[in-house]
């Protein structure tokens, strides 16, 4: 007699901001533009993972709802409010025995607890299990907003399973063996909670079996966006603002260089793929590793992009720069997050700036498009500090400079920090807000209107009015298309049409420059645009200087 399998749905809830019909109106300083989302390598993970080692015992459903929306749309943008009734549908489609959520970060709790509220409206008898960084940030807070039977703490394949047999009272003797000891988990037991911490990890990542793109829609959306692909786990760093510990634990962990190459040419062969991005959170830390793979992937001659999501800084080699360039890479992005040599040790992030500069200067010497980030306010600082990181920045000059401000993530020593010195406001809630969010400390040296205006004016400076492809006609066409994908996310950004006007004269395109320079002369007839870009009409950068000549000729 056939056995019937347990119906397993794993489901990623939206990542993207939760709908208000409330919103304040926006300060303009504050937006950004839209990111696509990657496909979810922790579901293509899990899912692999319980075909390989479960597969007698379970059907498996993947769903990455952000992804298949994002896919069936003709402009490849998501609407926030449609995905309330799309995930909605989804979970009531079809019979489940288990329905895993998978919530990529704390701040999408709203979506995780509508999730759990649907799956337990339509699957009443089915059990509910959650992961990723809600339950593993606020774990007991996150059981008991969701209501769901288990929660997993960080690294979830093995605990998945683990859970699912333990609910179902399977013993599975292969799986046993290769994974015998299983943390990272909690419930509620008789109205008491239950916590098992995380305290193991997978340190075969060989283990693990390539992740299953056929159970999302990976043909499809490889076709014309980046194929992930991950090396390492783990990170022995110890920044005092980051809780990717609390995922993935302190220990580095690697998979070897021949997995990783069978890997990548499998799915280069299956899917066709053209661009490939590593996605580690810091690809060389180990170089040796870095190195041989990137060497492995030269003599394969791929006619493939390649790139990865976060380098570090000080183990950076001149050899791995040189064996980058070889394989085509050509663009880098390198976290500082603060020019202060002071706050490099505050936060432990103890990059040495001066080997920063010799890394950026080895990049720009081989033409690398260099992206870099840093981190303004930290309880510690001073505004000197803070200015120093804001001349660090320029002094470096990247192409692309993000600044946002701190935030005191639950799960960092920055979080308890600022609870030992009582630094956090009474109204700070860690599920609110990102990395753009005002007001999280109190009792410091700065005021936060002040780092605002400091950022954004070094923002405008560096990224737009000063960009470093300005110097560079070779690059005209790529900083047109990259500013160009702005425009329906920042409408009201009058720089960003200023130098979108400038640029097109310089590319000898008059007609594109005098329609860009007519949208910015227009949005200066909204009183929001004049309070924030008004002032940057008195600066003598080179847009600046054209588009005024260019109203000067308009009116005479």
């Amino acid at each position: 007699m056939k056995k019937t399998k347990k119906k397993i749905l794993l489901f990623k809830v939206p990542d993207c901001e939760f709908p208000s019909n409330n919103k304040p109106v926006e300060d303009l300083r504050s937006s950004f533009s839209y990111v696509i989302p990657t496909i979810s390598s922790a579901l293509a993970y899990l899912g692999s993972f319980l075909q390989k080692y479960a597969d007698d015992d379970y059907e498996i459903k993947l769903i990455d709802i952000s992804v298949d929306s994002l896919l069936e749309s003709k402009n490849r943008q998501i609407i926030p409010e449609s995905l309330i009734e799309r995930m909605q549908t989804e979970i009531k489609n079809a019979e489940y025995d288990v329905i895993g959520l998978s919530a990529m970060f704390l701040t999408n709790y709203k979506w995780t607890i509508l999730a759990a509220e649907y799956s337990r409206k339509y699957h009443p008898q089915a059990r509910i299990i959650l992961g990723g960084g809600y339950s593993t940030i606020l774990s007991e807070e996150s059981l008991k907003n969701t209501k769901a039977d288990y929660i997993v703490i960080g690294e979830g394949e093995d605990t998945l399973l683990f859970l699912l047999n333990k609910i179902f009272g399977i013993r599975n003797e292969i799986f046993n063996k290769l994974f015998p000891h299983i943390s990272g988990y909690a419930y509620f037991e008789d109205g008491n909670y239950r916590v098992i911490p995380k305290s193991t990890y997978i340190d075969n990542l060989d283990l693990l079996p390539w992740p299953a793109w056929d159970l999302l829609q990976g043909e499809a959306y490889f076709r014309d966006f980046r194929f992930p692909i991950i090396t390492t786990r783990g990170c022995p760093y110890l920044c005092n603002f980051c809780s990717v510990v609390e995922y993935d634990g302190r220990k580095l962990r690697c998979r070897s260089t021949d997995d990783i190459l069978a890997e990548i040419d499998y799915f280069y062969k299956k899917y066709k793929i053209k661009n490939l991005i590593f996605y580690d959170d810091d690809v060389n830390i180990n170089t040796k590793l870095f190195n041989s793979i990137l060497k492995g992937l030269i003599d394969k001659h791929y006619d493939m992009k390649f790139e990865a999501l976060y380098y570090a800084i000080n183990p950076m080699k001149k050899e791995t720069v040189e064996l980058m360039f070889e394989l085509g890479m050509r663009s880098v992005y390198l976290p500082v997050e603060t020019g202060s040599p002071r706050m490099q040790k505050e936060i432990r992030k103890n990059i040495n700036l001066a080997k920063a500069e010799e890394v950026f200067g080895w990049f720009k010497e081989k033409g690398f498009r260099i992206g870099t980030s840093f981190m303004l306010g930290f309880p510690q600082e001073t505004i000197e500090d803070i200015r120093m990181t804001i001349d660090f920045a320029r002094k470096i000059r990247a192409h692309e400079t993000s600044f946002w401000i701190v935030k005191p993530w639950p799960g960092t020593n920055l979080y308890e920090y600022a609870i030992e010195t009582n630094q956090l406001t009474e109204s700070y809630d860690s599920k609110v807000g990102g990395y753009r969010g005002m007001g999280h400390f109190t009792e410091v040296q700065w005021n936060y209107e002040e780092v605002k205006t400091l950022m954004y004016d070094t923002n405008i400076e560096i990224n737009f009015l000063q960009n470093l492809y300005f110097e560079d006609p070779k690059h005209y066409e790529d900083l047109y298309k990259y500013w160009h994908k702005m425009e329906p996310e920042l409408p009201d950004h009058a720089i960003l049409f200023i130098c979108l006007g400038y640029l097109s004269k310089q590319m000898g395109l008059v007609e594109r420059m005098k329609t860009y320079y007519s949208k910015a002369t227009s949005l200066y007839e909204k009183e929001n645009v004049v309070k924030i870009y008004s002032k940057y009409l008195d600066c003598d950068y080179k847009p600046i200087l054209d588009y005024k000549e260019f109203l000067y000729n308009k009116i005479g």
